[in-house]
């Protein structure tokens, strides 16, 4: 039984030397003093770490555990990191809380390509789920989970992530692709959901019309103010026209008004006014305003005015102009008078 023992051991080869972050021995660094220097939330954290043997390049061998301390100069974040041995080894990524080595697959190690001072790391394709709200033509893929990969989204709905430098999917594939989502949800929508981007309906406004006395004057008046541009056309008609994000009703983006229709056709009056059926010929003689007026008879009279202080005539009625009347024939007699006096004395 001897012989057999000791002849397996040499078939075996010579045992490994005892690494100390070996399987899943906690690791703590240490001061001069041979005080720890790590916390206990430090050692509750863990990584999983791809062990290699022989020298140089190393080959895999085993996966251990041990506490993100064993790290020299470690970031915190990134993957992969140097382990310091002296078979480059790797730390591949945090280890689950309460995680075995043995439970660690080989593949989640660098593969034989690369492996050496720069390995690839296999990386698992991450799980994407897929939104389909109600409606038919709109699954897509929701958010991808941030991996060590980019995210390319194709037109036909489909995905591809390209793994990045130092890293590669299984099967040392560089993409792992995705294929368009199925459509699982055809459901139809509620017709009370409101759209992304809703249309408002405006009501056409009441606009006036302005037609005074005279012919061919009808216009529209002042267009109230409104979510829409106003074009006043060549024929007297308007055009409003709706602003972004609103309509007319009957999803309409314009509203007319047609050529306003003439309704005051009555003719506009000459100066002055009218006075028992005749027109006033207002005017000056010898200084004094005097204006023709009618009696209800017909019979036409004149009649000196003195001025208000408004500036407009006083007419004074019959008697006054009676009185002016005698005046002119006074004055025109004592003319004649004293023309005949100076005949005779001639």
């Amino acid at each position: 039984m001897t012989a057999i023992a000791l002849l397996t051991a040499a078939l075996a080869g010579p045992a490994l030397a005892a690494d100390p972050s070996d399987r899943d021995a906690p690791t703590t660094a240490t001061t001069g003093a041979g005080e720890p220097t790590t916390s206990a939330e430090d050692d509750a954290k863990k990584v999983v770490v791809c062990k290699y043997v022989a020298r140089p390049g190393g080959v895999l061998d085993h996966i251990v555990i041990v506490s993100v301390n064993t790290l020299k100069g470690w970031d915190g974040s990134t993957f992969p990191w140097n382990f310091p041995d002296a078979h480059d080894s790797v730390a591949v990524r945090l280890a689950e809380k309460g995680e075995k080595a043995a439970n660690v697959p080989l593949s989640a190690c660098p593969t034989d390509e690369g492996e050496g001072e720069n390995p690839v790391v296999e990386i698992v394709p991450p799980t994407i789920p897929v939104v389909d709200p109600c409606g038919t033509g709109n699954a897509t893929y929701g958010t991808v989970p941030t991996g060590n990969y980019t995210t390319t989204r194709n037109n036909d709905g489909s995905l591809t992530l390209t793994a990045t430098t130092g890293h590669t999917f299984p099967g040392n594939r560089p993409t792992h692709g995705y294929p368009t989502p199925v459509e699982t949800n055809t459901t139809p929508c509620d017709d009370d959901t409101p759209p992304e981007n809703p249309v408002v309906e405006i009501v056409p406004p009441t606009i006036p019309v302005i037609d005074p006395c005279g012919t061919g004057n009808a216009t529209y008046g002042t267009v109230p103010t409104g979510n829409y541009t106003t074009t006043r056309n060549n024929d007297g008609s308007l055009t409003l026209t709706a602003t972004t994000g609103h309509t007319f009703p009957g999803d309409r983006p314009t509203h007319g008004y047609p050529t306003p229709v003439e309704t005051n056709t009555t003719p506009c009056g000459d100066v002055g006014g009218e006075v028992g059926g005749e027109t006033e010929k207002p005017g000056e003689v010898g200084g004094v305003a005097v204006v023709a007026y009618a009696e209800p008879k017909g019979e036409v009279h004149a009649a000196a005015s003195t001025r208000t202080e408004d500036g407009l005539p006083n007419t004074g009625g019959p008697s006054v102009a009676l009185g002016l009347l005698g005046l002119g024939l006074t004055a025109a007699g004592a003319a004649l008078l004293g023309s005949h006096r100076r005949s005779r004395s001639a």
